[in-house]
Parts: structure tokens; C-alpha cells; sequence
């Protein structure tokens, strides 16, 4: 390195960056509960269906993901890793990846444009039939629709949460992915 090339290093120091990545120490999986773990290049969908919560040690590769002690190469019992599926392109509430459905279109529809399947555990479950009308709003307000003066509703067929003439609502009637309302626009979970 000649002098001119450690002077423009000495002078250009100042405005070089250098970035650490630091995991995380550890999650908390509730039980019932799945979490999304991406720590040292290793992306899981960490599901705890014990009665308890659990701790998933993460700050080493070693404690994640490698080195035979690890939580991935020895996971407790009634604890499933999967690898994570791609990132969700629609909006993300309570592990499930949501987006909404054009005026009159199907859950089977929606996700069909995306490439994707409908998942059923949200579609009904969590927001439709089978869930909440505090799920529904979340839902609702997380893909951009409006859930003003929220209800539910008997008569709606299996339309799930949707969203029509600026309220939501959600149908109490078993939800299924190919059920279409006019202009109903339905809140869809995709996977």
C-alpha cells in the first residue's frame, strides 16, 4: 500500500459502516402456539402443542440449529420444526397469511391468483365462522378493508369475514372457500 492509498483510507475511515448481526438469545413458544424462528440462516415454524410453553435457545448456531445438542437435532416432546414456507405477500395476523379477495370473488379465487391455497384453519377458523369478530376487524384492517360497525351474520352464507359497503362482517354460517357474495370482498387466508 503506498502513502496515497492510506491517506485516502484514513480519510474515507470515518464514513465506512460495518454492520454485526446479533440473533436472538432465545423465543418463548406458548403452548397451543406456533412461532416463526429465522436465526442463523435456518428458518423454522416452531409449533408447541404441550400444555406448556417452552424456551427455543437461539443465540448460538450450536443451541439452534447444529452441533447434535442442538434444539433442532433434539426437540422436546409434542414440538414440530418445519421449514418456513415463502414470505407472505398479503398481510400476516395471527400466523396466517391474509390478502383480500376482489368484489364477489371466492377465497378459492383469491389465493388461486396468487399462486397459493387457501388455508382453512384461518379462512374459518380463525376469522370466519369458527373465529372472532375481534379477529375478523384485525383482519380486516390489516388487508386494507373496512370493518366499521363490525357484525355478525347469520344469513350471509359461508362467506367468512368480508368486508361490504364499509362494514365488516362476519358469517356464522360455515365458512367455505368457495363461497361468493355480492360484492362482498372476503378476507382470505392463503398458503
Amino acid at each position: 500500500m503506498n502513502s496515497l492509498s492510506i491517506l485516502v483510507f484514513i480519510a474515507l475511515f470515518p464514513f465506512l459502516t460495518f454492520s454485526t448481526v446479533y440473533a436472538a438469545d432465545s423465543y418463548i413458544v406458548g403452548a397451543g402456539s406456533t412461532e416463526t424462528i429465522d436465526e442463523h440462516g435456518v428458518c423454522k415454524e416452531v409449533t408447541n402443542s404441550g400444555p406448556l410453553g417452552i424456551m427455543v435457545p437461539t443465540k448460538t448456531d450450536s443451541e439452534w440449529h447444529t452441533g447434535g445438542a442442538s434444539f433442532l437435532e433434539n426437540p422436546y416432546a409434542g414440538i414440530s420444526a418445519l421449514d418456513c414456507g415463502p414470505p407472505c405477500g398479503g398481510a400476516s395476523v395471527g400466523s396466517y397469511c391474509w390478502y383480500a379477495g376482489a368484489s364477489s370473488a371466492s377465497c378459492t379465487n383469491t389465493c388461486s391468483a396468487e399462486g397459493l391455497v387457501v388455508d382453512m384453519d384461518g379462512t374459518r377458523d380463525f376469522a370466519g365462522s369458527g373465529g372472532t369478530n375481534a379477529n375478523c376487524v384485525s383482519v380486516l384492517n390489516a388487508i386494507g378493508l373496512p370493518s366499521g360497525s363490525m357484525t355478525s351474520n347469520p344469513f350471509a352464507g359461508g362467506n367468512g369475514c368480508f368486508s361490504a359497503l364499509g362494514k365488516g362482517t362476519r358469517a356464522t354460517a360455515t365458512t367455505t372457500a368457495g363461497a361468493v357474495g355480492f360484492s362482498y370482498k372476503r378476507a382470505c387466508a392463503c398458503k
